[in-house]
Protein backbone atom coordinates (compact mmCIF):
# COMPACT_ATOMS: atom_id res chain seq x y z
CA UNK A 1 0.00 0.00 0.00
CA UNK A 2 1.43 3.43 -0.94
CA UNK A 3 2.20 5.80 1.95
CA UNK A 4 -0.47 8.32 2.91
CA UNK A 5 0.18 12.08 2.85
CA UNK A 6 0.38 11.97 6.65
CA UNK A 7 2.95 9.15 6.48
CA UNK A 8 5.06 11.16 4.05
CA UNK A 9 4.92 14.35 6.12
CA UNK A 10 5.96 12.42 9.23
CA UNK A 11 8.76 10.62 7.39
CA UNK A 12 10.09 13.84 5.86
CA UNK A 13 10.06 15.57 9.26
CA UNK A 14 11.80 12.61 10.90
CA UNK A 15 14.48 12.33 8.23
CA UNK A 16 15.08 16.09 8.24
CA UNK A 17 15.61 16.01 12.00
CA UNK A 18 18.04 13.09 11.67
CA UNK A 19 19.94 14.84 8.88
CA UNK A 20 20.26 18.07 10.88
CA UNK A 21 21.49 16.13 13.91
CA UNK A 22 24.08 14.30 11.84
CA UNK A 23 25.19 17.50 10.12
CA UNK A 24 25.65 19.18 13.50
CA UNK A 25 27.78 16.23 14.68
CA UNK A 26 29.93 16.50 11.55
CA UNK A 27 30.02 20.30 11.63
CA UNK A 28 28.48 20.46 8.17
CA UNK A 29 25.78 22.98 7.15
CA UNK A 30 22.51 21.14 6.37
CA UNK A 31 21.84 23.58 3.54
CA UNK A 32 24.90 22.18 1.72
CA UNK A 33 23.18 18.77 1.39
CA UNK A 34 20.75 18.10 -1.45
CA UNK A 35 18.12 15.41 -0.94
CA UNK A 36 16.89 13.51 -3.98
CA UNK A 37 13.63 11.78 -3.02
CA UNK A 38 13.63 8.45 -4.85
CA UNK A 39 10.12 7.78 -6.14
CA UNK A 40 10.67 4.78 -8.40
CA UNK A 41 7.63 2.43 -8.38
CA UNK A 42 5.52 4.94 -6.45
CA UNK A 43 2.53 6.52 -8.24
CA UNK A 44 2.17 10.19 -9.14
CA UNK A 45 -0.15 10.88 -6.20
CA UNK A 46 2.65 9.91 -3.81
CA UNK A 47 4.99 12.39 -5.51
CA UNK A 48 2.28 15.06 -5.37
CA UNK A 49 1.87 14.47 -1.63
CA UNK A 50 5.65 14.60 -1.21
CA UNK A 51 5.81 18.03 -2.81
CA UNK A 52 3.30 19.28 -0.26
CA UNK A 53 5.61 17.92 2.46
CA UNK A 54 8.34 20.20 1.11
CA UNK A 55 10.29 17.90 -1.21
CA UNK A 56 11.31 19.42 -4.53
CA UNK A 57 13.80 17.02 -6.18
CA UNK A 58 12.76 13.54 -7.26
CA UNK A 59 14.78 10.64 -8.61
CA UNK A 60 13.55 7.97 -11.00
CA UNK A 61 15.35 4.84 -12.16
CA UNK A 62 13.56 4.18 -15.43
CA UNK A 63 12.88 6.66 -18.20
CA UNK A 64 9.60 5.05 -19.29
CA UNK A 65 8.17 5.01 -15.77
CA UNK A 66 9.09 8.65 -15.29
CA UNK A 67 7.58 9.61 -18.65
CA UNK A 68 4.22 8.19 -17.61
CA UNK A 69 4.38 9.76 -14.14
CA UNK A 70 5.81 13.26 -14.43
CA UNK A 71 2.91 14.83 -16.31
CA UNK A 72 0.50 13.58 -13.63
CA UNK A 73 2.28 15.13 -10.67
CA UNK A 74 0.59 18.15 -9.13
CA UNK A 75 2.86 20.42 -7.14
CA UNK A 76 2.42 23.83 -5.51
CA UNK A 77 5.90 24.78 -6.74
CA UNK A 78 8.35 23.77 -9.46
CA UNK A 79 10.07 20.43 -8.97
CA UNK A 80 13.24 18.96 -10.45
CA UNK A 81 13.61 15.45 -11.86
CA UNK A 82 16.78 13.36 -11.80
CA UNK A 83 17.54 10.13 -13.64
CA UNK A 84 19.43 7.99 -11.13
CA UNK A 85 19.17 4.56 -12.78
CA UNK A 86 21.25 3.00 -15.53
CA UNK A 87 21.07 5.04 -18.72
CA UNK A 88 20.24 3.30 -22.01
CA UNK A 89 21.23 5.19 -25.14
CA UNK A 90 17.95 4.39 -26.89
CA UNK A 91 16.18 6.43 -24.19
CA UNK A 92 18.30 9.53 -24.77
CA UNK A 93 15.55 11.61 -26.40
CA UNK A 94 13.11 11.14 -23.53
CA UNK A 95 15.84 11.44 -20.90
CA UNK A 96 16.85 14.86 -22.20
CA UNK A 97 13.23 15.96 -22.37
CA UNK A 98 12.35 14.79 -18.85
CA UNK A 99 15.34 15.20 -16.56
CA UNK A 100 17.20 18.19 -15.21
CA UNK A 101 20.14 16.07 -14.04
CA UNK A 102 21.26 12.63 -15.23
CA UNK A 103 23.40 10.84 -12.62
CA UNK A 104 24.41 7.80 -14.61
CA UNK A 105 26.70 8.71 -17.51
CA UNK A 106 29.30 5.92 -17.39
CA UNK A 107 30.68 5.54 -20.94
CA UNK A 108 31.44 7.70 -23.97
CA UNK A 109 28.57 6.42 -26.13
CA UNK A 110 26.09 7.41 -23.41
CA UNK A 111 27.56 10.91 -23.35
CA UNK A 112 27.47 11.12 -27.15
CA UNK A 113 23.81 10.05 -27.29
CA UNK A 114 22.78 12.61 -24.68
CA UNK A 115 24.78 15.37 -26.36
CA UNK A 116 23.14 14.63 -29.72
CA UNK A 117 19.62 14.73 -28.27
CA UNK A 118 20.38 17.81 -26.20
CA UNK A 119 21.60 19.60 -29.33
CA UNK A 120 18.37 18.73 -31.15
CA UNK A 121 16.38 20.00 -28.16
CA UNK A 122 18.48 23.19 -27.94
CA UNK A 123 19.34 22.32 -24.35
CA UNK A 124 22.45 22.02 -22.23
CA UNK A 125 22.02 18.79 -20.28
CA UNK A 126 23.49 18.60 -16.78
CA UNK A 127 25.10 15.24 -16.03
CA UNK A 128 27.06 13.35 -13.40
CA UNK A 129 29.55 10.61 -14.17
CA UNK A 130 28.77 7.35 -12.40
CA UNK A 131 31.84 5.58 -11.05
CA UNK A 132 31.94 1.91 -10.05
CA UNK A 133 33.83 2.23 -6.78
CA UNK A 134 33.22 -1.36 -5.65
CA UNK A 135 34.61 -3.33 -8.64
CA UNK A 136 31.34 -5.30 -8.72
CA UNK A 137 30.67 -6.56 -12.25
CA UNK A 138 26.89 -6.33 -11.84
CA UNK A 139 27.01 -2.60 -11.07
CA UNK A 140 27.02 0.17 -13.63
CA UNK A 141 29.64 2.87 -13.57
CA UNK A 142 32.95 3.55 -15.22
CA UNK A 143 36.11 2.00 -13.84
CA UNK A 144 37.94 4.53 -11.67
CA UNK A 145 41.00 4.11 -13.89
CA UNK A 146 38.93 5.23 -16.88
CA UNK A 147 37.41 8.24 -15.14
CA UNK A 148 39.77 10.89 -16.47
CA UNK A 149 39.30 9.73 -20.06
CA UNK A 150 35.52 9.85 -19.65
CA UNK A 151 35.73 13.30 -18.09
CA UNK A 152 37.75 14.45 -21.09
CA UNK A 153 35.08 13.06 -23.43
CA UNK A 154 32.18 14.68 -21.56
CA UNK A 155 33.66 18.16 -21.22
CA UNK A 156 34.35 18.30 -24.95
CA UNK A 157 30.66 17.85 -25.77
CA UNK A 158 29.06 21.29 -26.14
CA UNK A 159 25.56 20.31 -25.02
CA UNK A 160 26.57 18.50 -21.82
CA UNK A 161 27.60 20.20 -18.58
CA UNK A 162 29.45 18.06 -16.06
CA UNK A 163 28.21 18.70 -12.54
CA UNK A 164 29.93 16.02 -10.47
CA UNK A 165 30.18 12.33 -9.71
CA UNK A 166 27.90 9.55 -8.47
CA UNK A 167 28.39 6.09 -7.00
CA UNK A 168 26.46 3.28 -5.31
CA UNK A 169 28.05 1.77 -2.23
CA UNK A 170 28.28 -1.99 -1.64
CA UNK A 171 25.21 -3.66 -0.17
CA UNK A 172 26.92 -5.09 2.91
CA UNK A 173 26.56 -4.78 6.68
CA UNK A 174 30.20 -3.94 7.34
CA UNK A 175 30.62 -0.14 7.21
CA UNK A 176 34.32 -0.31 6.26
CA UNK A 177 33.91 -1.25 2.57
CA UNK A 178 31.03 1.21 2.29
CA UNK A 179 33.20 4.01 3.66
CA UNK A 180 36.03 2.89 1.38
CA UNK A 181 33.86 3.18 -1.72
CA UNK A 182 32.69 6.65 -0.71
CA UNK A 183 36.21 7.76 0.15
CA UNK A 184 37.31 6.70 -3.33
CA UNK A 185 34.60 8.79 -5.00
CA UNK A 186 35.22 11.79 -2.80
CA UNK A 187 38.93 11.60 -3.55
CA UNK A 188 38.29 11.76 -7.28
CA UNK A 189 35.70 14.51 -6.72
CA UNK A 190 38.23 16.64 -4.87
CA UNK A 191 40.96 15.96 -7.39
CA UNK A 192 38.77 16.88 -10.35
CA UNK A 193 37.60 20.04 -8.60
CA UNK A 194 41.09 21.40 -9.30
CA UNK A 195 40.85 20.73 -13.04
CA UNK A 196 39.59 22.95 -15.82
CA UNK A 197 36.27 21.30 -16.68
CA UNK A 198 35.16 23.77 -19.32
CA UNK A 199 31.61 24.81 -18.53
CA UNK A 200 31.41 22.10 -15.89
CA UNK A 201 32.20 22.09 -12.18
CA UNK A 202 32.44 19.51 -9.41
CA UNK A 203 29.21 20.57 -7.66
CA UNK A 204 27.49 17.31 -6.71
CA UNK A 205 29.05 14.30 -4.99
CA UNK A 206 26.04 11.96 -5.17
CA UNK A 207 26.42 9.00 -2.83
CA UNK A 208 24.43 7.51 0.02
CA UNK A 209 20.96 5.99 0.24
CA UNK A 210 18.61 5.05 3.08
CA UNK A 211 20.89 2.38 4.56
CA UNK A 212 24.22 4.17 4.23
CA UNK A 213 23.56 7.91 4.06
CA UNK A 214 25.23 8.61 7.40
CA UNK A 215 28.45 7.01 6.16
CA UNK A 216 28.20 8.96 2.90
CA UNK A 217 27.66 12.21 4.77
CA UNK A 218 30.72 11.57 6.92
CA UNK A 219 32.77 10.89 3.79
CA UNK A 220 31.76 14.13 2.09
CA UNK A 221 28.56 13.49 0.13
CA UNK A 222 26.76 16.61 -1.03
CA UNK A 223 23.77 14.79 -2.51
CA UNK A 224 21.84 11.89 -0.93
CA UNK A 225 19.38 9.65 -2.81
CA UNK A 226 16.71 8.71 -0.26
CA UNK A 227 13.71 6.48 -0.94
CA UNK A 228 12.63 4.05 1.79
CA UNK A 229 13.24 6.47 4.67
CA UNK A 230 10.76 8.88 3.07
CA UNK A 231 8.20 6.55 1.45
CA UNK A 232 8.49 3.23 3.24
CA UNK A 233 8.95 -0.18 1.68
CA UNK A 234 8.09 -0.69 -1.96
CA UNK A 235 5.49 -3.31 -2.76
Amino acid sequence: MPPTPDDIRANVARFTDELHTECARLNRPPDDITIVAVTKTFPAEVVSAATKAGLTIFGENRVQEAKAKISQVQSPWPVSWHLIGHFQTNKAKDAVALFDLIHSVDRPDAADALNHRAELADKTQDVLIQVNTTAEAQKSGCDPDALDDLVDSVIQLPHLRLQGLMTIGPFVDDPKPIAGAFQLLRGHFGRLAGRDLGTGVMRHCSMGMTDDWRIALAEGATMLRIGRALFGERS
